[in-house]
């Protein structure tokens, strides 16, 4: 359940909308889905039906809702009631699966000629509607057949973490570099961080949008990387010169640590005469340092609550790339709030 009381967003909603469209776009695909979704006896929320389909799913109606109603105005009807949540989880997860549902296998193999293209959209959208259940707090977890809601919170306020983990509340952690990249990682599963892009999130910045600024790949020469290095200065100049004018040092004093990494980082990139030369040695330095406030942040976690602890350090990798990648047989959900 989301915080407005909702049951799932209309961002959910929508992208659910767009894998039905998708899986039979000539023809109304509702009442064939519903259908067979009534009689897969995978999912186990059946018990609700168990006086008969006939009296969850007419021929035109389901739950008393028309199933000739656009794909995303339908699920945004049944959305509505509480009593839906059952049907609204099933209908997610059976367009999450691998495999298309049912009998739209053979539909698929009579109106495709090139399966592969058709296959590959699917896969996307249904990348989508993983990514907008995970902002709204669930899971699908293939195996159980099932959706896990989460309630694990990683809050900034202040100068102090406030960590929710499995109904817990930690006590309060104080801010730092690897705390804010363990958050970073969080918020961003099964997504490999360049180890130069999480050391701007350290400092307490945004990511650089740019992924050679990640430097796993390519040195941090490269013409597009230097440009968007110079324009993360110019605006740290530019915030430096407003915090002076308002009077906060603090702020001043972080940015002129910023400033003056870039700086580092530009001429330590630079040979002679403006020529570019290898980072490794700028990369290991960031791998090492990271790495060192990333399991500390982790063991600070781990003495509030071992058994998160124990999660964080077998999910989160470090090295040249950083990375969460939380189990597939017993996903967690994070959310995460600066």
């Amino acid at each position: 359940m989301r915080q407005d009381g909702a049951l799932f967003s209309d961002r959910v909603l929508v992208n659910a909308a767009g894998i039905l469209d998708a899986l039979s776009p000539d023809k109304p695909v509702l009442p064939q889905f519903l259908r067979e979704l009534l009689a897969d006896a995978g999912f186990g929320f059946l018990d609700s039906v168990a006086s008969g389909i006939s009296d969850v799913c007419s021929d035109t109606r389901f739950r008393g809702i028309p199933m000739d109603l656009p794909s995303s105005e339908f699920l945004r009807t049944l959305a509505d009631s509480v009593e839906n949540m059952d049907f609204i989880k099933a209908i997610l997860c059976a367009l999450l699966e691998p495999e298309p549902p049912w009998g739209f296998q053979e539909e698929w193999m009579q109106r495709h000629d090139d399966l592969t293209e058709y296959a590959l959209d699917l896969a996307s959208r249904r990348a989508r509607l993983r990514e907008s259940l995970h902002r709204d707090g669930y899971a699908y977890c293939p195996e159980a057949r099932c959706l896990r809601e989460e309630t694990n919170r990683m809050c900034l306020k202040g100068r102090y973490w406030h960590i929710t983990y499995n109904g817990a509340s930690l006590p309060p952690l104080g801010d730092s570099g690897g705390m804010r990249c363990v958050a970073h990682l969080l918020e961003n599963p099964d997504r490999p961080v360049g180890i130069l892009n999480l050391a701007v999130v350290a400092n307490g910045r945004s990511p650089l949008k740019h992924s050679g600024v990640e430097g796993t790949r390519q040195d941090l020469q490269d013409p597009e990387t230097m440009r968007e290095i110079k324009r993360r200065y110019q605006e740290l100049v530019h915030d430096q010169t407003e915090a002076k004018e308002a009077g906060a040092p603090q702020h001043q004093m972080e940015d002129d640590e910023e400033s003056a990494r870039l700086q580092a980082l530009v001429h330590q990139a630079t040979g002679l005469g403006g020529g570019s030369r290898p980072f490794t040695g700028v990369r290991e330095q960031a791998r090492s340092n990271l790495t060192k406030q990333i399991r500390s942040a982790i063991k600070k976690i781990a003495a509030a609550n071992t058994a998160l602890g124990h999660v964080l350090d077998t999910t989160v990798r470090t090295g040249a790339d950083c990375e969460y990648r939380p189990d597939p047989m017993n996903p967690v959900v994070w959310v995460i709030e600066k």
